[in-house]
């Protein structure tokens, strides 16, 4: 009975953690700006092409009106990323 417990105490410990999993992707097809490098030696390097983030739910939609891009004005000087 014991393990039963186990297992189960160890699957809703994992299924709790699910919702906060972040997922991360960059855009090859057409090349989005930051990934251009992977094809074009001229352009400058960018190893975090997959982290692009517009700052959420409460910088999109107050500020930006729920339009959400990595083609915007830098809203925080210190994400250099999204140049």
């Amino acid at each position: 009975m014991n393990t039963y417990k186990f297992i189960l105490f160890l699957s809703m410990g994992f299924l709790n953690q699910m919702g906060q999993l972040e997922g991360h992707g960059m855009m090859l097809s057409p090349t989005g700006r930051s990934s251009r490098w992977r094809y074009d030696n001229s352009a400058p390097t960018n190893y975090d092409d997959n982290a692009l983030y517009c700052g959420g739910f409460w910088v999109g939609v107050p500020l930006k009106n729920s339009k959400c891009s990595s083609l915007n004005d830098v809203l925080n000087p210190l994400e250099t990323n999204r140049k």
